[in-house]
């Protein structure tokens, strides 16, 4: 639905009722206020941690294995930790154990 303006108000800006108003691209925009999910289900938790445990553990990898991440993921035109976070992440959710991680990438399909 398009709104037109009076010269009154040309700019509207902020947050009014159930709606807010801003600029896109010079255009005004009205859009209807959405509350932000955040999800507290075991699934998601275990995801949180299994990213933040990827996250923190990737830096302390050996130089020499850090480089076999790289030139992997180099050819798949990604980062090194996004590549490690992708290959890791799904295992080390339904584990929860880093044991289970690839140290190495794996030669399979990318991200």
């Amino acid at each position: 639905m398009k709104v037109h303006l009076g010269p009154i108000a040309s700019d509207l800006s902020g947050q009014f009722g159930g709606a807010y108003a801003s600029k896109r691209r010079g255009t005004q925009v009205i859009r209807r206020q959405v509350k932000a999910k955040n999800p507290q289900t075991a699934s998601q938790i275990n995801g949180r941690a299994a990213f933040h445990t990827l996250t923190i553990t990737y830096p302390m990898i050996h130089s020499i294995v850090k480089a076999h991440w790289r030139a992997y993921a180099n050819a798949l035109g990604v980062t090194p930790t996004n590549l490690y976070l992708t290959q890791n992440l799904a295992q080390c959710k339904s584990s929860n154990n880093l044991y289970y991680t690839h140290i190495f990438p794996t030669q399979g399909p990318g991200p």
